[in-house]
């Protein structure tokens, strides 16, 4: 009986935490497209008609966002903590301009880490002969 209750219980949690996780991921994915992410990706995509373009975009974006957001936070932490006498529209704007900068720069990072292991790992075939 109690075995059964067990596996009742944690049936019921694992549940519980794939619909927590499932209406996370639906929030995060209206976010993307409410921010226009998502669609200029893909207008991206089928204007260079490469899927490949679609999605550096798509990260290149969400590396910016990202950033801008850390960016904010973290501008306001070290104003809060250090105590200085920038003004807030100084610091939003010092957020913005490093998180933007940071973001930029990690996304050309891992793009180029990522081209460098497609071309280790899946090296350009030679083009068929006519």
């Amino acid at each position: 009986m109690i075995p059964g209750l067990l596996m009742f219980a944690l049936l019921l949690l694992i549940a519980g935490l794939s619909v927590v996780c499932a209406l996370i991921a639906a929030i995060g994915v209206l976010l993307l497209v409410l921010m226009g992410i998502t669609s200029s990706s893909v207008l991206i995509a089928t204007l260079e008609r490469r899927v490949s373009a679609g999605l550096r975009a798509f990260h290149y974006q969400v590396c910016i966002v990202l950033g801008v957001v850390f960016g904010e936070a973290l501008a306001f932490a070290v104003r809060s903590l250090a105590d200085t006498k920038l003004p807030s529209l100084g610091t939003v704007i010092v957020g913005l301009v490093a998180g933007a900068l940071s973001g930029l720069a990690l996304a050309y990072a891992l793009d180029e880490v990522a081209r460098f292991l497609r071309c280790r790992f899946f090296p350009p075939s030679d083009p068929p002969l006519k």
